[in-house]
């Protein structure tokens, strides 16, 4: 097909004295028909991307939209396909030289955007490598908001590598951990170029370096040289017992059980591999061998905010990022959809702060404790000190009671028709239970609650309210990094903000 015709229709101007013109050569009939009203559109004088448009197609490439729904969203706000002035292909074509400028020098535009946001704001931490042959090989970055977050819920840590989320298949590794509503947080992020020990090591290192010091705990997978040794060798127990379910029981009952001591857990692990005849594999040696980093029960005492089982968390923002991020992205394009996802993260953790400002739960007994602990922590932490409280007025009961200078020794039987013992100091009502949850997640359980409640306390003591579970937990906007402000970011939001509008 061709609009060519050979039509000789045209207007000819000759430049006069004085700055005039005149007309040199008029032709006026043409060899065609005009152009009808409906196929205006379509002539090329008509089909050009103005800057409203180009901004447009920008936009959605920072939501991960592609060109084709970009025009088709575009038509939406118009109201016809005629009004968008611009075809598909237009819209095509102008993400086509977009990507091609993008992609002539992506990871220098990608790390020169990271250094023009440290200029504007000092707290924006960033790290990069390249290897022998000066290419970019990995990076971690974190904003000024993520290391404030870090400040406040970085007692615990879980990070896990993704895939698929640009085109140079470099690994994804986001560090999250949970804040005070019980969501997922993200501290900052890697890109890496190999997962090995040495990728690693340097992502760890340039994480303590941004953020200041070590979190008290870190979750992940298993070392991945490890994994593909595990590869090598197959299946750890067998297809066949891999399902057997009384199997799987006795395993998960000594793993999450909270009651054993090291000693009891180790004789009845090597119950379990004579009893199934697993005392040769490899696999169950390894997890014997490192069982201090993962099993539970050598975790009591530590602060875990709801992390110890597994990387499930970081498996499941791995899901979350994925929505953002496609296989094709440029390093810059990564870079603009890890920050919409990031907004969207941040957005949702206001969202729940406003919930928490404005809404109220509803109560379950009449006792003050209840009450003080709706007005002290978020809404998802309430509900479940309100469970361990209700379960502490109706599903506990006291077994025996010991009372000696001071201090109340109890033995409890919960619903479950297990015995905890709690210890009570009267002097400054500072508790303990044999059950550990305190340790773990910084929350009350039920049988300290029973106690408090037969003592006729009013409120939870101070000493057991953990500020990150707190309401106001993240609403302090301002304080100090490496001595720099970091408020200035709100610097960076107010250009973004006037941006959009302009």
């Amino acid at each position: 097909m061709t609009n060519r015709v050979g039509c000789k229709a045209k207007v000819v101007f000759k430049v006069i004295l004085n700055g005039c013109y005149c007309v040199h050569f008029f032709e006026e009939r043409h060899t065609h028909s005009m152009c009808s009203i409906i196929a205006k559109q379509f002539l090329k004088v008509n089909c050009n991307l103005d800057a409203g448009h180009q901004l447009f197609v920008a936009s959605c490439v920072r939501a991960n939209i592609g060109p084709t729904r970009s025009y088709r969203l575009f038509k939406e706000i118009v109201g016809e396909y005629s009004n968008v002035g611009a075809t598909s292909v237009d819209f095509k074509n102008f993400k086509r030289d977009l990507m091609a400028y993008i992609l002539n020098g992506d990871p220098q535009l990608f790390i020169d955007t990271l250094f023009k946001r440290r200029e504007l704001c000092e707290a924006f931490g960033f790290e990069y490598d390249v290897d022998e042959g000066d290419q970019l090989s990995r990076v971690f970055l974190a904003d000024a908001v993520s290391r404030k977050n870090f400040s406040l819920f970085g007692d615990a840590v879980s990070f896990d590598a993704t895939y698929r989320t640009n085109r140079y298949n470099l690994v994804f590794v986001p560090f999250t951990s949970i804040d005070n509503h019980k969501r997922c947080i993200t501290f900052g992020a890697g890109l890496l170029t190999k997962e090995d020990i040495d990728s690693y090591v340097w992502i760890l290192e340039s994480f303590k370096k941004i953020m200041g010091h070590d979190p008290i705990c870190v979750v992940t997978d298993q070392d991945p040289t490890m994994k593909v040794a595990v590869a090598q060798v197959g299946e750890k127990v067998g297809p066949v017992l891999s399902k057997y379910e009384v199997f799987r029981r006795k395993l998960n009952g000594i793993v999450w059980d909270n009651s054993l001591d090291p000693n009891a857990f180790e004789l009845r692990w090597n119950d379990i591999m004579e009893e199934y005849w697993l005392g040769d594999s490899g696999w169950f040696r390894y997890l014997f061998e490192s069982r201090t980093f993962w099993a539970p029960l050598y975790f009591h005492d530590e602060f875990m905010a709801g992390l110890v089982r597994t990387t499930s968390r970081s498996e499941a923002q791995n899901s979350f990022f994925g929505s953002f991020f496609n296989g094709h992205s440029s390093l810059v394009e990564f870079l603009v959809h890890y920050d919409s996802a990031i907004g969207a993260q941040r957005h949702a953790q206001a969202k729940l702060n406003a919930d928490c400002e404005a809404c109220f739960p509803v109560l379950k007994t009449p006792l003050a404790l209840e009450r003080h602990a709706m007005v002290v922590y978020t809404i998802s932490i309430f509900y479940d000190v309100q469970d361990e409280i209700f379960s502490a007025c109706f599903s506990c009961l006291v077994v025996s009671l010991t009372d000696f200078d001071g201090c109340v020794s109890y033995v409890v039987k919960d619903g479950d028709h297990r015995t905890w013992h709690v210890e009570l100091a009267l002097n400054d009502y500072c508790a303990s239970c044999s059950c550990k949850m305190f340790e773990r997640m910084g929350l009350l359980c039920k049988h300290i609650f029973f106690v408090f409640k037969d003592r006729g306390l009013k409120s939870i003591p101070s000493r057991y309210l953990v500020h990150r579970w707190a309401k106001g937990a993240c609403l302090h906007p301002i304080f100090h990094i490496d001595g720099t402000l970091v408020d200035q970011s709100t610097k960076v939001e107010n250009v973004r903000v006037l941006t959009n509008l302009m």
